[in-house]
């Protein structure tokens, strides 16, 4: 029956035509025209099969090298850390230690936490999760988690015990007195909004403390058309902290954006040991 004339199908999804060879009974050979006979055609017989989903579409296939460096600078590492050889090297070695071998001669190295009697580290940033990365820097330095300091205003405030909250300028020289007495390393945190980079709070403490680092706290999930701006206003940083990575596509992204060192990745020193191990693990996860 001619395509024009063929009732509509219903009931059936959306589909698409592709050319299928259908098995054919047995017959006569006579009956089958030969292909240099006038006149003779060969008929090309389709059936109409289901278009696949979209979510269903496979990746386009690349090559491993290609595949590899893809798939890397998708998880937001820049290729400029990557080098010119490190695919001939990752074949040769395997990939963790070509990441290692490439991010140790190309990454800023990390600062170490100061840790001298009487040093204080100021860790920057907005609101809560500064103060959170804070304690837990301070556990992962054997201080107390409850002797961080917290200066910040109004309800954020609340986020620390009393004797720990710095909410004016009387009371922040009144906890410095008492730092240097101790002969302790401090760590203080210091409520720097995105909006305002700290402003004029942020460099009364810096004057009052005099850290030995300034730390800002970054999360990996925010954009870096917020943060960018935000690192420039402050008025000292020495190097940055990363958390959450495990919340964003593209962990090592930051990467791009900081003019300073990374310290600290999720807690653990940020070595080229630890980028290499986590991007390493964000591969077998796109592999799997």
């Amino acid at each position: 029956m001619p395509a024009s004339t063929r009732p509509a199908l219903s009931g059936r999804p959306q589909a698409s035509t592709h050319p299928t060879a259908l098995p054919v009974a047995p017959r006569p050979a006579a009956a089958l025209p030969a292909a240099d006979e006038p006149g003779g055609r060969l008929a090309t017989v389709t059936r109409l099969v289901p278009a696949p989903s979209s979510t269903a579409l496979a990746p386009y296939p690349m090559s491993g090298p290609e595949e590899l460096v893809i798939r890397l600078l998708t998880l937001g590492l820049p290729d400029s850390l990557l080098g010119p050889d490190f695919t001939s090297d990752a074949a040769a070695r395997g990939v963790y230690a070509a990441l290692t071998r490439s991010l140790s001669e190309r990454l800023p190295a990390a600062p170490p936490a100061p840790t001298e009697p009487g040093d204080v580290l100021m860790l920057v940033g907005p609101g809560a999760e500064t103060f959170a990365a804070a304690r837990s820097l301070a556990s992962s330095l054997r201080l107390e988690p409850e002797a961080v300091l917290w200066a910040a205003s109004g309800a954020l405030a609340g986020l620390a015990p009393e004797a720990s909250r710095i909410t004016s300028l009387e009371t922040a020289l009144a906890r410095r007195r008492t730092s240097a007495a101790t002969g302790a390393v401090t760590v203080v945190a210091v409520d720097a909004p995105l909006r305002t980079s700290g402003g004029p709070w942020m460099e009364h403490m810096l004057s009052v403390w005099s850290p030995s680092a300034v730390w800002a706290v970054m999360d990996a999930t925010r954009k870096p058309e917020d943060l960018v701006p935000w690192l420039d206003g402050l008025p000292r940083l020495d190097a940055v902290v990363v958390e959450d990575t495990d919340s964003t596509a593209d962990p090592a992204a930051v990467l791009n954006h900081v003019p300073v060192p990374v310290a600290m990745v999720d807690g653990t020193r940020a070595t080229a040991h630890r980028w290499a191990s986590l991007l390493c693990e964000r591969l077998e996860e796109m592999e799997a």
